[in-house]
């Protein structure tokens, strides 16, 4: 660690992923590599970071045959491509967690790649809220609308919206908690961090997101990034 103590902080991005809801198949272009106007998804992810001066590095996990990498490390210094992504986006983040040089108290921001309406606010609110916590803590927004458990096209029960939220990135974790949490954990059956780091009987911190904070998932939800961004 420093000679400060001081731990560091590092942005780990999974994007091995073919975004098959965003109409990825064989020879298709992942939605990280969709334009935004004259920019990529991911590169427009990557330049709130970039600008971050705290944030030490990013690491980019990819696919070990991704052929559209390879232009984003000239960026910025700060980002390194890691050509170890998995079958799984928690394999992959597993991965990239091996690949950091990190010590234990580190902390470890991991962010999806197709969230590019994410904003440096945010992401400092999160770490100034949680940068003194021993576990960690996520962004999140609380549900605004009515919340139904359903199964086979039934209602089973409505749900207390009040207590429900909805799961951003960053996710931002010490580095020896998420990895002693992903090395105990289902991979294939993992959708965000936190959960892996509940599992452990740990408190994840809530930290307030915003609706703004999109994941582009289907098609249509570029136009919307675009007016998030303000680009045509």
């Amino acid at each position: 660690m420093a000679a400060n103590n001081t731990p560091r902080f590092f942005v780990l991005i999974p994007c091995a992923g073919a975004g098959s809801r965003f109409g990825g198949k064989s020879g298709a272009l992942p939605k990280q590599y969709a334009k935004i106007d004259a920019k990529t998804v991911l590169h427009r992810t990557l330049e709130v970071f970039i600008h971050l001066p705290i944030i030490e590095q990013i690491i980019i996990v990819v696919n070990p045959h991704d052929k559209h990498i390879d232009e984003y490390a000239a960026i910025s210094p700060k980002i390194v491509i890691a050509r170890v992504g998995g079958e799984y986006r928690a394999q992959s983040v597993l991965n990239g967690l091996r690949y950091l040089s990190c010590h234990g108290e580190d902390w470890v921001l991991v962010h999806d790649a197709a969230r590019c309406c994410i904003s440096a606010e945010l992401i400092q609110n999160l770490i100034d809220k949680v940068g003194s916590h021993p576990v960690g803590g996520i962004l999140a927004t609380i549900a605004t609308d009515t919340i139904k458990l359903g199964q086979s096209n039934k209602i089973l029960q409505t749900l207390n919206r009040e207590q429900i939220y909805l799961a951003q990135t960053p996710q931002m974790f010490r580095y020896k908690v998420l990895l002693s949490a992903l090395n105990n954990t289902d991979l294939a059956n993992t959708t965000d961090e936190a959960a892996c780091v509940e599992q452990l009987g740990l408190e994840v911190c809530l930290i307030e997101g915003s609706q703004r904070n999109i994941k582009v998932t289907y098609p249509e939800d570029i136009a919307l990034a675009k007016f998030y961004l303000g680009v045509n």
